[in-house]
């Protein structure tokens, strides 16, 4: 991905870019654990982004387990902001930006193998001005092979135009 100031242009970019191949996916995948260390430092894998959708894997690794040899919350927190924050990304024009000023966490049953993150955001902006952020909320779950749900996010999220103190 090309070194540029804006970080929501260059995950568009990169994704345009990457995201039609397997290969293209992982380095994608990578590449934004290097543009987002916190989000990086989860073993996530990217299989699909487009406005207001986002699909990650998280798989089962030692790295991230807890006591009890389930996935650990604060893992699952990780990837599931991460997932709810990517269905934003495509519908959002240069010189926006965002952050999560809430994250609201569910844990419904023990994680573990391979899981299915399924991210969702609204892909409507228009009623962010220059002057007046927009909040509004996305949404995460994990599901495992079977088709459990094992947990589940909300996020409320700020965006703004860049520059605004807000």
């Amino acid at each position: 991905m090309l070194p540029e100031a804006d970080p929501i242009a260059l995950i568009q970019r990169g994704w345009r870019v990457l995201g039609g191949s397997g290969a293209g996916r992982l380095l994608f995948a990578q590449a934004l654990g290097r543009l987002v260390p916190y989000s990086g430092s989860v073993p996530f894998g990217i299989e699909d982004l487009s406005p207001g959708q986002a699909t990650l894997t998280l798989p089962d690794r030692r790295a991230i387990r807890n006591h009890l040899g389930s996935i650990h919350a604060v893992a699952l927190a990780n990837v599931l902001e991460l997932a709810a924050n990517l269905a934003l990304v495509p519908q959002m024009a240069r010189g926006q930006s965002f952050i999560v000023t809430r994250l609201d966490m569910r844990y419904l049953a023990k994680a573990r193998g391979t899981l299915r993150i399924e991210g969702s955001a609204p892909t409507d902006l228009s009623a962010l001005t220059e002057s007046t952020p927009l909040t509004l909320e996305t949404y995460a779950s994990a599901s495992n092979a079977t088709g459990v749900r094992v947990c589940e996010a909300t996020a409320e999220v700020r965006v703004r135009m860049k520059g605004r103190a807000s």
